[in-house]
């Protein structure tokens, strides 16, 4: 909505501004180091997160408090919207893209490989994002990388993972953690490269 965009445009029109007053920047490391560039505005202890459709138009931003809470813009469409770090351009001249959940995890999975990755936010969005690439791109490879939700009964995060990959014709990438390791609630790829660095996300993906 124009609403949106201008919203955003307004409250944070520099964009350049130190991240590490957000305690979730400061829980989560490579939000922490993630350069500000990317659209992330932060506001106070809060950061605030920018979701655009397939035209580039931003319509919600999604809120991070200062407790890792996260919600959206009333009245705002998340549905088939995503944060894109690395830039349409480079997503254009490499031919492939992630796809992750949380803006962690999608940042951790792009300062380790060098690829573009759009953030969904949440498994339900994965699918509705990889058709609207897909339409848009009819020759980009697409993997999606899945939240390995093992110590929930059902594990949905592969579950729409890789319902969003057939849906698309691509790939899914499931990290894998020990035992020990899961028990301690380790699941998604922001873990495992705080874990085991960023040769174990390049192997994985």
């Amino acid at each position: 909505k124009a609403e949106t965009q201008a919203y955003f445009a307004e409250r944070f029109p520099d964009g350049k501004k130190d991240i590490d007053d957000s305690l979730y920047a400061i829980t989560k490391e490579t939000v922490r180091r993630r350069i500000v560039d990317e659209g992330i505005r932060p506001d106070g202890r809060k950061l605030i997160i920018p979701l655009r459709n397939i035209r580039g138009e931003i319509r919600t931003v999604q809120i991070i408090n200062e407790d890792g809470d996260k919600f959206f813009e009333k009245g705002g469409q998340k549905r088939g919207c995503f944060h894109l770090l690395g830039g349409e351009e480079k997503l254009k001249k490499q031919g492939r893209v992630f796809l992750a959940e949380g803006y962690a995890t999608a940042a951790s999975l792009y300062e380790a490989t060098g690829r573009p990755v759009a953030a969904c936010m949440d498994s339900a969005n994965l699918e509705p994002v990889a058709k609207a690439l897909r339409e848009k791109y009819p020759n980009l490879q697409i993997t999606v990388c899945a939240d390995n939700d093992v110590k929930n009964a059902i594990n949905v995060g592969v579950a729409k993972a890789k319902q969003a990959a057939e849906a698309v014709k691509g790939c899914v990438a499931v990290p894998r953690f020990t035992p020990e390791e899961e028990n301690r609630g380790m699941k998604d790829f922001n873990d495992l490269r705080l874990l085991h660095g960023d040769k174990a996300v390049k192997e994985t993906v």
